[in-house]
């Protein structure tokens, strides 16, 4: 009689090669797999930082994997000593929200000087310094958005929320718009697919602001456009749609959630978001999210 064994052999993940690996720390990954349950998400992101401390091999895989949304397992400060030893890694870089809530000095001090050095590594000046004496009020704000502009050339989704009230960006995003401007196509945004701008409460945003038409003008490749309680005034008098018709030819996905718009007339913010669906050609889908307010004057 032949006894067959049933015992098992255990299969560690260090016995794995590399090119297993790879796809199943991405199922860890809330940038890569799909769903998007929040405790999900949380249970994921755990069980990914903590592969992060078994051992040198299984850390050198998971770390790019991290960074492709850096703020949920890193600080601003650790984000900044990484680019610093490896300018390489931002290129792993995906997601991205503004702002970050960093406000201490022993943080920002060196990653001032680690931004300025990276910069200058691209060519690029750095005057974030002498613009905060000329009023830039929110320096660790427009700091991280210069540093990805430069060096998270593959990021695919910025997410933007606008808190007038306390003191960002304001004046920030006019200096973004200038720093924009001078970098031209060469931004860290141009490959952004998805762009989420949100306006709390007890602010002005409108759907023409500088920051978000300066934003939408280095975006060729965006496919998704998520606006978030963003205010359309009964006069527009600036608004030129061919400024963005690179960002909507490839255009997609446009939602608006909680936004109100007053007017219907050609110069109205809703007669500019008349000529911004007319410019967009491969739109497929325009959605109103809960409550939408449309008032004709």
């Amino acid at each position: 009689m032949t006894t067959q064994s049933n015992a098992k052999t255990s299969v560690s993940l260090e016995s794995l090669p590399d090119e297993l690996l790879q796809p199943i720390f991405e199922t860890l990954c809330p940038h890569c797999y799909a769903t998007r349950d929040y405790q999900h998400v949380r249970a994921r992101e755990d069980g990914l930082e903590s592969l992060t401390l078994t051992s040198k091999r299984l850390r050198s895989i998971a770390l790019p994997i991290m960074l492709h949304v850096p703020e949920n397992h890193m600080s601003y400060e650790g984000l900044h000593k990484l680019l610093d030893i490896d300018p390489s890694l931002g290129d792993y870089i995906r997601e991205w929200e503004l702002p970050s809530y960093e406000t201490d000095q022993e943080v920002l001090n060196p990653a001032i000087k680690t931004t300025r050095k990276l910069l200058a590594a691209v060519g690029q000046d750095f005057d974030l310094q002498q613009d905060e004496d000329r009023g830039l009020v929110n320096l660790e704000n427009s700091l991280m958005a210069e540093l990805l502009m430069v060096r998270a050339p593959k990021m695919e989704k910025l997410t933007l929320e606008r808190f007038d009230y306390n003191d960002w960006p304001g004046v920030d995003l006019k200096y973004l718009a200038r720093r924009l401007g001078k970098l031209g196509d060469g931004t860290g945004f141009e490959n952004v697919r998805q762009l989420s701008v949100s306006r709390p409460c007890r602010t002005t945003t409108s759907l023409t602001d500088d920051h978000i038409i300066a934003l939408l003008k280095v975006m060729p490749k965006l496919e998704q456009l998520h606006l978030d309680s963003i205010l359309g005034f009964p006069d527009n008098h600036n608004f030129d749609v061919t400024l963005l018709k690179p960002a909507l030819r490839n255009l997609t996905t446009l939602r608006l959630q909680w936004c109100t718009f007053e007017g219907s007339a050609p110069n109205s913010h809703f007669g500019a978001l008349c000529e911004m669906l007319k410019h967009s050609p491969s739109l497929k889908s325009f959605a109103l999210s809960r409550y939408n307010q449309w008032r004709v004057i």
